[in-house]
């Protein structure tokens, strides 16, 4: 059983406390939040609880099920996955250079464990101890500060994906592991796109693209 109801004090046990429709949305279909689309009267910041009965035999992607089911009867909508064109931020190689190889890092003894860390100015989330935090205000490119990721180029686009306000699109064509460490200067304007720019030969713009969306329709 799956019970979706406002969200209660912090007393209350739930599997999910205190989260947005859309987060709870990316978690079940493993998605970034802001790759969901939703109508105007659900589009709000309201908070929800998921209380969800688990079967010692059911599995995750069961489990995930019962809660898309639930939302689709909770909500009166119909959720699908469609292609839409929509705002995007495109990351593409500047000045026609690629990024340097992927090098050992001291940091982690010249492993290959990857890491991320993505710093945003005023960040605004919520969220219950232990849960993936819903970010209620995503951020505009403009405020990200700073960035450490080892990864592929498409990991570096879901990272930053999931604190600002569009998707992020890799037109990159890049293969293989790259080592990220980009800071804006302290104390200065803001100059993360300069930095990524000069260090690495990425660009980020703006532009339209269509690509895949979670999209919720009213019944």
């Amino acid at each position: 059983m799956v019970h979706i109801s406002p969200a209660k004090s912090e007393d209350g046990v739930h599997n999910f406390q205190a989260v947005t429709l859309r987060n709870i949305l990316a978690q079940v279909f493993d998605v970034t939040p802001v790759r969901i689309f939703l109508p105007a009267p659900l589009d709000d910041d309201k908070l929800y609880d998921v209380d969800i009965a688990l079967s010692e035999t059911g599995s995750a992607e069961s489990n995930s099920s019962r809660i898309l089911h639930a939302i689709q009867d909770h909500f009166s909508v119909v959720v699908t996955r469609e292609e839409l064109l929509v705002d995007v931020y495109v990351v593409n190689t500047a000045n026609g250079k690629s990024p340097a190889p992927l090098t050992p890092s001291e940091d982690n003894g010249g492993g290959g464990a990857s890491f991320s860390r993505v710093e945003i100015r005023n960040p605004k989330y919520v969220g219950a101890p232990g849960e993936l935090p819903s970010l209620i205000k995503p951020a505009s490119l403009g405020d990200i500060q700073a960035i450490e990721l080892k990864g592929t180029i498409d990991e570096f686009c879901r990272t930053l994906e999931f604190g600002i306000d569009r998707p992020m699109v890799n037109e990159t064509h890049l293969d293989g592991e790259y080592e990220f460490r980009v800071k804006t200067a302290a104390g200065g304007a803001n100059d993360f796109l300069e930095r990524l720019r000069d260090q690495y030969n990425l660009g980020i713009t703006p532009a339209e693209r269509r690509i895949q969306m979670v999209v919720l329709k009213p019944r």
